[in-house]
Parts: structure tokens; C-alpha cells; sequence
């Protein structure tokens, strides 16, 4: 699903379950393009991020996935670089430059559903 980044109630939402979620109940990530090296499995392709990028920021939206695994669920939040998901990275990681990179990446927030 795609949700707006602009709605201030999903992204209060979150908030919420990153409280209740507590320090062991979500992790903070970042994605990032690597070069296609020689060393990379045929099989595994290599698509640039600027297309999804440009598309979440063109929406002003982030794309929500559920997950599953080991018998437990989880709800991943993915952003393109906005002042909400860049202050949540920067909280997490305060020795990171806080001016985001000029690097194309993606900020992924996943949280660990209830049981």
C-alpha cells in the first residue's frame, strides 16, 4: 500500500506504535544502491532506487508492507528522504551527518506487530 507522508494522523500512528514497539520491537534501516559488481549472481537484477524515489516523492507517499517471518509479523515503512523519517534515523543514529546524503536511498522503518 502507499500512504501520504503529508497525513499527520498515519504518521502519528506510527509514532504510537514505535512507543508501544518499544527499543526491541523496531529497527530503523537504510537502502541504498550499491554498483553492479562482478561478483553478483546472474539471477539478481539491478534496478536504480531513483524511479521508486522519484514516485514516493512525486506522492508525497510512503509504502507500507507487512512481513512475515519466523512466526512473527511485522509492518515495514518505507520513505524516500522526508523531515519525518530523517529525524526518526537521526534520533536513532545521532552521530550520522544530519544533512541527508546526496546519494539516492530509501529510509525503512519496521515494526514488529503485536502477538
Amino acid at each position: 500500500a502507499v500512504v501520504s507522508t503529508q497525513s499527520t494522523g498515519k504518521l502519528d500512528q506510527l509514532n504510537t506504535k514505535l512507543v508501544t514497539a518499544g527499543a526491541g520491537g523496531h529497527c530503523i534501516l537504510v537502502g541504498m544502491t550499491t554498483p553492479q559488481g562482478p561478483d553478483l549472481p546472474d539471477d539478481v537484477q539491478h534496478r536504480p532506487l531513483k524511479h521508486l524515489l522519484q514516485y514516493f516523492i512525486q506522492k508525497q507517499a510512503a509504502g507500507i508492507s507487512t512481513i512475515e517471518a519466523g512466526g512473527a509479523t511485522g509492518v515495514l515503512h518505507t520513505f524516500a528522504p522526508c523531515d519525518f523519517a530523517q529525524g526518526k534515523l537521526l534520533k536513532a543514529a545521532p552521530s550520522l551527518d544530519p544533512e541527508p546524503s546526496k546519494d539516492d536511498y530509501l529510509i525503512l522503518i519496521l515494526v514488529k506487530e503485536d502477538d
